[in-house]
């Protein structure tokens, strides 16, 4: 680098520190646990065993079909394996991201919220409705929301839908246990 790229270089630099985060978050309405579970047709503890990735029928937009194996259903009914639909994916050498839906590694675990569209179901909330299970040093398991590139918006007193601050406002981690526990009470699963 050159004295005169040097200076071209920080401004570029100190421009794409400044830009705030939430350009590159979807917007979407902050669902507590209980609405959550409300607009869920099946809420399933469930382990991904592969994804398949293919192009919409205009070949426009490419689409995840994200296999897992339910391990407990806590609403719903179906079998012991369902396919969850997702935008996004990499094909023929492209990709594509939509900001707000999460990917999934084989073999992980998560809490899904999910809606059936026929034979596939989708997520509830993008990211609010898929909570990535994770174990601490001790055995426990703990259910952590997928919201990273989420801006979650609620109404305010006044009934205008108003931003959390970036990273606030989502469901915190819960014990996986308790989270249970909290969507059999609430009714959300009957």
């Amino acid at each position: 680098m050159n004295s005169r790229t040097l200076p071209l270089a920080l401004a570029l630099l100190a421009l794409g520190l400044t830009l705030p985060s939430a350009a590159r978050a979807s917007v979407v309405e902050k669902l507590p646990l209980p609405e959550l579970s409300r607009r869920a047709d099946s809420i399933v503890v469930g382990q991904v065993l592969f994804t398949e990735t293919q192009w919409s029928e205009d070949h426009a937009h490419l689409f995840r079909r994200v296999h897992l194996q339910v391990e407990e259903r806590w609403k719903g009914q179906g079998g012991a394996e369902l396919v969850l639909l997702l935008r996004g994916g990499v094909l023929d050498g492209i990709q594509e991201h939509v900001v707000g839906v999460p990917d999934f590694a084989d073999g992980a675990r998560a809490v899904f919220f999910l809606r059936q569209r026929g034979e596939l179901h989708t997520l509830v909330g993008l990211g609010q409705g898929a909570l990535e299970l994770t174990v601490d040093g001790q055995g426990r398991e703990w259910a952590t929301p997928r919201v990273e590139e989420l801006s979650l918006a609620a109404p305010n007193a006044a009934g205008q839908m108003e931003l959390a601050p970036h990273g606030a406002g989502g469901l915190a981690p819960l014990r996986l246990e308790a989270l249970k526990g909290q969507v059999l009470v609430n009714g959300a699963a009957r």
